[in-house]
């Protein structure tokens, strides 16, 4: 696979490496209010921080407001001591006292090398010329080569624009009238932008951005550790999954994932790969009908790097419609009349008759393309009665244009849907109606563990 899995990260390594390759460069923040500049200049200002001094002015916030507007400013905090206010009230007659101040700040003992100013609109205010000002204060940072980052609260262009040399701004994109944070650079003077889009998160006031690493090597991957199944429930083997479901999945339910055409198998086996895992951990039994671009060898490759030799083979069938004949004893081929008798003895010799938990993943698409619109919405109708009758589990994978995506999702009892907006994956339910979501690989775990982050 030439993927990559998306990973959240600290701020976008544009910007890293904006500042690590250059000195006596500004950075532009731009959105309007409640966007996330100032918690990314935070994050910004700790990252560049590590080795270096810093410096933080804020312009309009008062000081017993600082730890609860922003949790990594709390007292006693080693970014707390960076932190410095201007008072936002003062009647400046002297045009040059904040050139004065900067000047002196920088050049004190305490000699910083990284400089924030939020916002930048309550300071032009206090001037009639702001232009000459930020020029000026613009000079001082290129001969003392600092690094500069400024907040503004506007996303139109402003004067500001041209005289710096990386402009960010911060705003919001709809994904089915939910809303998202996004992230966009606007350009990034001397830095290669492999991204101009990224989806951000705020959530606990910590700036988080959701990036991609390469795919894992071998040895980053590990074993399945199985979560148990909670009393008439399935887990689905992620916690947050669990958790927005009260356990797991109920027995008996019937479950559609409909992914956008932009997400890949890969993406896709991102969400069923610990769903899978986990069930048959759990001593179940899955069937599976591979959707369009999987293969049951594909599928059987992928899962037995996480599992123990021969799990698999006591677990799993693969049903397959363009076979004819099996070449691969877990491969049932359905081909013609006497392919039912078969499936069902298989059916009946895995689940231990019928005592074993039964897990039946389906993708509509080959569903569709193989019996017609017509004959399948009633052979999957039958397929949903099977499985609320005997407590088992049904999961269909569907692409938007399918006929059937509509029909099925009427009588499944839970409905996701699984997109790809700024090259980042989201997964929301909206059957029950979740918050947007981003799986994410675990940088320590590896694969095939997966956590959900929510966009807040």
């Amino acid at each position: 696979m030439k993927e990559a899995y998306p990973v959240v990260q600290n701020v976008p390594v544009e910007i890293e490496q904006f500042f690590r390759t250059h000195t006596g460069e500004v950075l532009l923040l731009k959105g309007g209010t409640g966007t996330g500049k100032t918690l990314l200049a935070i994050e910004i200002v700790r990252q560049l921080t590590k080795d270096e001094r810093g410096v933080m002015l804020f312009t309009r916030v008062e000081e017993d407001q600082l730890s609860l507007q922003f949790p990594h400013l709390k007292e006693g905090s080693p970014l707390r001591e960076q932190a410095k206010l201007f008072d936002k009230n003062s009647k400046i007659t002297d045009p040059n006292w904040f050139l004065r101040e900067f000047t002196d700040l920088v050049k004190s003992d305490f000699k910083p090398k990284v400089v924030m100013i939020d916002t930048i609109d309550s300071l032009l205010e206090r001037f009639e010329n702001p232009s000459r000002m930020v020029r000026a204060t613009l000079d001082v940072v290129q001969r003392e080569n600092l690094s500069l980052i400024i907040v503004e609260e506007t996303s139109r262009e402003s004067f500001l624009d041209p005289l710096v040399g990386g402009i960010v701004s911060l705003g919001h994109t709809e994904v089915d009238g939910r809303k998202v944070r996004e992230l966009e650079i606007i350009k990034m003077r001397g830095v290669e932008i492999g991204r101009r889009k990224y989806l951000f998160s705020l959530r606990g006031g910590n700036f988080r951005v959701f990036s991609e690493m390469p795919v894992l090597k071998p040895e980053e991957q590990i074993m399945w550790k199985k979560t148990p199944h909670p009393p008439n429930r399935y887990s689905s083997g992620i916690p947050k999954l669990d958790d927005i479901l009260n356990g797991g999945f109920k027995r008996g339910q019937y479950i559609m994932i409909e992914a956008s055409f932009e997400v890949s198998e890969e993406m896709l086996m991102l969400i069923l790969r610990p769903i899978i895992l986990n069930f048959i951990q759990n001593d179940g039994v899955v069937f599976i009908t591979p959707p369009g671009g999987e293969t049951p060898e594909s599928i059987y490759s992928d899962l037995s790097r996480f599992l123990p030799e021969g799990i698999l083979e006591e677990h799993v069938r693969f049903v397959d419609y363009f076979r004819a004949s099996p070449g691969n004893p877990l491969v049932i081929p359905m081909t013609d009349r006497s392919s039912q008798k078969l499936y069902r003895t298989e059916l009946e010799e895995l689940t231990q008759g019928y005592s074993r938990p039964l897990m039946d993943l389906v993708g509509l698409d080959t569903l569709e393309y193989r019996m017609g619109t017509t004959a399948t919405p009633q052979d999957l109708l039958r397929t949903r009665v099977f499985i609320r009758s005997r407590g088992y589990l049904g999961i269909s994978i569907a692409r938007p244009d399918l006929s059937l995506a509509g029909a099925v999702a009427n009588f499944s009892d839970i409905v996701f849907k699984y997109r790809l907006i700024d090259n980042t994956p989201l997964f929301y339910g909206v059957k029950p109606p979740t918050g947007v979501m981003v799986p994410t690989i675990d940088r320590e775990g590896g694969l095939p563990v997966v956590t959900l982050k929510e966009l807040l």
